[in-house]
């Protein structure tokens, strides 16, 4: 197989982007643990044992000094046993190191660490998962040129094994574009080798040659591994080629290098070509020694290979148990939440009802008592159906938008269109809108139970920038449904003070900004700021897309009793009463209001109040 001789190179190009360590004898204990995983970095690829020393002494320092989670020290464990071959504990260690790395927000050192599980499965030959983790480390540090070298080339690996040549050459570039840009020499000569194995496996035999051939010309530069591989690539390519006497030198060559490495991967590898290139050249008593240390070795490896799947096999069975438990804690709070927003959509309806028979009973109420004062009863009667009509055209108005969001998420929710953790997201963002929706609900049931009592305006100091926070919150879910951002800029104002009706603001600001996501196209921009002059506060509502036309403009100005409503830009439809409504309360609360259409960019509506 391609990919057994590149357990320790591979895991050379993770190891290598740590730096920075200290001598303990001059440093903090923390520093102490660094320099001992900086020893087991340098002894790791010659000696195992003292490496495994220098990370428990490490892990010693760090247990004296109460360091509960150091995610370095399980990193490094998970390499020396990933070298070692013990894939099992490797990726116990690493499935730890990802966790530390989280709780630290090192996002460096949890993309090294899921791309260091992508290696244990890549060993075990499941390369289509090991490049779902090469994917995952890839997009954790998309700007890391220095590690983005390594993973791509590791990936590329796994495309050589799965026999799709096209993605392996592709990758391959990509590494090679990294390495180029951080000065990797080392990944530069593993990536030469790696295309001119490329070469060989599509039968380009004489570039392969050569490929092979110029890599060997700078051989200091080599390290063991790479003159191995570099070696044997070209004794394939003199068998296939006829070469015998090239392929045996070369072949033997790989030979000795393998043996100095003592990698178990190389010598498979390099034994079962010396034993073809003997076969070939007839000489039975080397082909029959080559032959039988190459099956000493594969049984070796064979060996180790089924102890390690099976350990990995109970790790996995471990892990989905927990996806599981995740998964049915997931599904029964999602459940209740369904339920309590059911629940809220029933008490809002409920109170809804209960607040019109109120009003119903309290109207009859009066005609009964003043049956003698027909004539002013009747006056009465029509005050009152024009607040009740007016009432449910303001709830119907700002209930709308928010509540038919809502249901669209619900639907979604019941169809299982989300994955776990969008899920978690959008149960979120719900909350958040019913929070909203809940507030602006009770400002108006405020103002209804008002306009039952009296129609006075109630002016009070009211913080401007407050209460459109408020509002804002409201129209989130909506606005980002169509792709719409609203900057709310306050211009550094910590708050605006104005004297209005609050109530009366609540309907004008739930008004003039469902209007504007209403016109607002996809993917474009609602921008709120403010303005402060000699006695008046200002706020200014622009939102982008086609400028409203000047007859819409007179129309407003002048219609007292409903404007002709109009579809928004996805096809939203309103009543018609909303633009009348604010100008009947900018009227009450001594405020005006100005409709501005800015050619090619859109319209801005601009409020005044008297400020305190």
């Amino acid at each position: 197989m391609i990919l057994k001789f590149l357990r320790v190179s591979s895991f050379v190009l993770l190891m290598s982007s740590f730096h920075g360590f200290c001598d303990p004898e001059v440093s903090t204990s923390n520093d102490s643990i660094h320099y001992y995983l900086e020893q087991a970095k340098q002894k790791y690829q010659d000696n195992f044992q003292e490496a495994l020393v220098s990370t428990q002494l490490a892990e010693k320092i760090a247990v004296e000094n109460n360091y509960d989670d150091v995610p370095e020290i399980n990193f490094t464990y998970a390499g020396l046993f990933y070298v070692n071959g013990n894939y099992s504990n490797s990726l116990k260690y690493f499935l730890k190191a990802v966790s530390g790395f989280k709780n630290h927000n090192d996002v460096v050192g949890e993309s090294k660490s899921y791309a260091g599980i992508g290696l244990i499965q890549q060993a075990i030959d499941r390369h289509e998962v090991a490049i779902l983790y090469f994917d995952k480390a890839i997009s954790l540090i998309e700007d890391d040129k220095f590690l983005l070298s390594s993973y791509y080339f590791n990936k590329s690996i796994s495309y050589l094994e799965l026999h799709n040549l096209r993605k392996a050459k592709q990758f391959l570039d990509r590494s090679h574009k990294f390495a180029v840009e951080s000065n990797r020499k080392g990944v530069l000569h593993k990536i030469q080798n790696r295309k001119a194995q490329l070469l060989f496996l599509e039968r380009k035999f004489e570039k392969s040659k050569q490929a092979y051939q110029d890599l060997l010309s700078n051989s200091k530069e080599l390290s063991n591994w790479e003159k191995s591989f570099a070696y044997a690539g070209l004794a394939e390519v003199n068998l296939t080629l006829k070469q015998f006497s090239q392929a045996e030198k070369n072949a033997l060559k790989a030979y000795r290098y393998a043996k100095i490495t003592n990698s178990y991967w190389d010598l498979e590898r390099n034994t079962g070509i010396l034993s073809d290139i003997y076969q070939k050249i007839g000489d039975t008593i080397k082909r029959d020694f080559y032959a039988e240390e190459n099956i000493e070795y594969r049984d070796s490896l064979y060996n180790d290979k089924q102890l390690d799947q099976i350990n990995l096999l109970q790790l996995e069975y471990q892990e989905e148990e927990n996806k599981l438990l995740s998964y049915q804690k997931a599904a029964s709070e999602k459940k209740l939440m369904i339920i309590k927003i059911l629940f809220i959509i029933v008490v809002v309806k409920t109170i809804i009802g209960l607040v019109f028979f109120l009003r119903l009973r309290k109207a009859n109420r009066q005609k009964s008592l003043l049956n003698k004062e027909l004539s002013i009863k009747n006056e009465q009667l029509n005050k009152i159906n024009q607040s009740k009509n007016k009432m449910f055209s303001i709830l119907s108005h700002d209930l709308k938008s928010p509540m038919s969001s809502l249901l669209q998420l619900i639907e979604l929710l019941k169809e299982g269109a989300f994955s776990e953790e969008e899920q978690k997201e959008v149960l979120k963002e719900m909350h958040m809108q019913l929070s909203s929706t809940s507030l602006m609900l009770r400002n108006l049931l405020k103002w209804a139970t008002n306009q039952m009592e009296n129609n006075e305006v109630n002016l009070k100091k009211v913080d401007l920038i407050d209460k459109v926070n408020e509002v804002v919150d409201v129209y989130f879910v909506i606005a980002r449904n169509k792709n719409v951002t609203i900057a709310h800029e306050s211009n550094g104002l910590k708050q605006l003070l104005i004297y209005v009706d609050p109530a009366h603001l609540s309907v004008i600001l739930h008004n003039l900004l469902s209007n504007a996501v209403k016109f607002t196209p996809e993917n474009d921009l609602i921008k709120i700021s403010y303005a402060e002059q000699e006695k008046n506060a200002c706020l200014k509502i622009f939102n982008a897309g086609e400028p409203i036309k000047e007859n819409k403009i007179t129309e407003i100005k002048t219609n007292q009793t409903k404007v002709v409503s109009e579809f928004g830009t996805f096809n939203e439809h309103g009543t018609g009463i909303g633009l009348l409504l604010v100008k009947q309360y900018l009227l009450s609360n001594n405020a005006t209001l100005e409709i501005n259409p800015i050619e090619g960019k859109g319209t801005e509506f601009v409020i005044c109040f008297q400020k305190v």
